[in-house]
């Protein structure tokens, strides 16, 4: 099993690459545990684990930001 760890400072144009991500993810489910899209928003780095259906899902809505999504559903670190 592998863990897929994405970093980007600049994420404004990255949400058609995690979504072309969390499908190779889920498709590959065998193989990969988790994908997972960090940022930096402010001062705090999140992560997104792209591999949940949920995740894949919001991806899809159009009227969510991506800081949106990674403030609602992500998993955050205090930088620093």
């Amino acid at each position: 099993m592998v863990d897929i760890i994405d970093p980007h400072l600049d994420h404004g144009d990255s949400r058609d690459k995690w979504r072309g991500l969390a499908e190779y993810a889920a498709d590959h489910s065998d193989v990969i545990r988790r994908a997972v899209a960090v940022v930096r928003i402010g001062e705090t780095d999140w992560g997104l684990d792209l591999s949940k259906p949920s995740i894949r899902e919001a991806l899809n809505d159009p009227d969510v930001s991506l800081d949106e999504l990674f403030q609602s559903k992500g998993s955050r670190r205090i930088a620093g």
